[in-house]
């Protein structure tokens, strides 16, 4: 079976119909059936079955578009590999939210150390960069929902704690933890319906039978924090977002002693791929910032100080 055998058969079986499959790959019918049948008479296989006008894969054609699949990627993989042999780049898929607490300053630590590698980003769910990284359209991704895709490596980098943030001048700046029950009268400033934090913290104080003061929702953490800064209420969001801010004194953060809230965001690659050095080079700074005493203090002034080893 040659790569033209490969590609015509993938395309029929994604459009489930041979017209289609040759008017997108600009053959005759003919010729598209004529390949599907010398894959079948190799074999001694039967690849697809007929649904009405629609060609539905058989067993046998499941087993080969999941190892044609493979090889075609592959081969982009090499393309790809070897048109980009005398240039270093990376392209890095991130959730919105890992994008703002992680990705954006191991950037910067990562341009200070191989400045002659450029990057590229793609902000996306996770479903989408799970299915990029299975393509080879990304070469690494960072994520902080869990994973469970069998053909990919999902490493641990670090857990992300949620803390009550308030203004300076209000009356919890001047304590460092709380419990539920001492801001269940605040204006309890939130982000809108679906947004991830907020689930989760509805999640945890329906879990303690609490009841939300909930005051003006925000679709922008930058407002948010804004407002809370004004002494608008309080609210509760990521440490990792807020370093600046505390670093600052707009702020006051206060530990939560009985609504423990944290999620762990994850460095994702395809177990099965061979990486540039440029690419082992961002795994490896990724792991050895996150074994660090401090990760959050990349926020607050630079980072720690990580030489090339």
């Amino acid at each position: 079976m040659t790569f033209r055998h490969m590609m015509i058969f993938r395309e029929v079986a994604a459009c489930c119909n041979m017209t289609a499959a040759a008017k997108n790959l600009y053959l005759s019918q003919s010729t598209v059936s004529l390949a599907v049948a010398e894959i079948e008479k190799t074999y001694q296989i039967r690849l697809f079955s007929r649904l009405g006008k629609r060609l539905k894969l058989t067993e046998q054609g499941e087993l080969l578009l999941h190892y044609v699949d493979r090889i075609l990627a592959l081969c982009q993989e090499m393309d790809s590999a070897l048109r980009e042999i005398h240039t270093r780049q990376i392209h890095i898929g991130s959730t919105f939210i890992a994008f703002s607490c992680l990705l954006q300053e191991l950037i910067v630590q990562y341009h200070i150390q191989y400045p002659d590698t450029t990057t590229r980003f793609t902000i996306d769910e996770p479903h989408v960069l799970e299915r990029k990284l299975e393509s080879s359209e990304l070469d690494i991704a960072l994520s902080e929902y869990p994973g469970n895709h069998g053909g990919l490596v999902y490493t641990p980098l670090l857990e992300d704690s949620f803390v009550l943030i308030c203004s300076p001048s209000h009356p919890f700046a001047g304590r460092d933890t709380l419990s539920c029950a001492n801001f269940g009268t605040e204006p309890l400033l939130l982000r809108e319906e679906g947004n991830s934090t907020r689930t989760a913290i509805e999640a945890a104080m329906r879990e303690k039978k609490l009841e939300l003061c909930q005051g003006p929702v925000f679709h922008n953490i930058d407002a948010l924090k804004k407002a809370v800064e004004e002494n608008k209420g309080v609210s509760i969001v990521s440490e990792m977002l807020i370093q600046k801010e505390l670093a600052e004194g707009r702020l006051h953060a206060c530990r939560l002693t009985d609504l423990h809230l944290q999620r762990g965001f994850s460095l994702i690659y395809r177990k099965d791929r061979e990486y540039r050095p440029q690419v082992k080079e961002f795994i490896d700074l990724c792991r050895r910032l996150a074994a660090s005493s401090d990760f959050q203090s990349l926020k607050v002034n630079g980072g720690p100080d990580i030489r090339r080893s």
